[in-house]
């Protein structure tokens, strides 16, 4: 049974990198958890928001986006509903929201 974030991370490390969609990902906080977990190998992202903000606030965090798939949505309901679709067809394996 794994009983610590850092068992978590490793456990997460060997299996690989699961595409994951972020819902509201046009926050500065959620991009920098996006970027721990893509430098880790934790996760491949598929960023759901305000791709303007998206750019700007990644540049400020460190985050490439060279290789991360996006769109843009900028009313919450379409952000939701373009998120759960991306699992629902399996583009993405799980689904991240930022609040």
């Amino acid at each position: 049974m794994l009983t610590s974030f850092k068992a978590i991370a490793e456990e997460a490390k060997k299996r690989g990198g699961k595409k994951i969609a972020v819902a509201g990902a046009d926050g500065k906080a959620v991009l920098e958890a996006v970027k721990i977990a893509r430098d880790s190998g934790i996760m491949e992202p598929i960023l759901v928001g305000d791709c303007t903000k998206i750019e700007v606030l990644a540049k400020g965090v460190g985050l490439t986006l060279e290789g991360i798939t996006f769109y843009d949505k900028t009313r919450d309901i379409y952000v939701a509903e373009k998120a759960v679709e991306l699992v629902h067809t399996d583009c993405a394996d799980g689904l991240m929201k930022e609040k």
